[in-house]
């Protein structure tokens, strides 16, 4: 198998925020599955980039542009 650039995405919230309590607490929202995908792809000897997005960071600065596939935990909706 070919070697594939892949990038994780941790949603842990639905958009950009600038909230106080959301710099704060955001974080601590962050999901272990998307880490194990991340280190099972490393594992597997593919170029990973693994991206909390917590509502403060520029998604299209984050992850780079050339990546074969991007898999992202969404965030539930209600």
């Amino acid at each position: 198998m070919r070697r594939l650039r892949v990038g994780v995405v941790d949603l842990v919230t639905r958009g950009p925020t600038r909230a106080l309590y959301a710099r704060v607490m955001n974080a601590n929202l962050a999901s272990i599955m998307p880490q194990v995908v991340a280190a099972w792809c490393e594992a597997e000897g593919h170029e990973v980039s693994f991206t909390c997005y917590t509502g403060f960071e520029d998604l299209d600065k984050e992850l780079p542009g050339d990546v074969d596939l991007v898999k992202p935990r969404f965030w539930p909706t209600r």
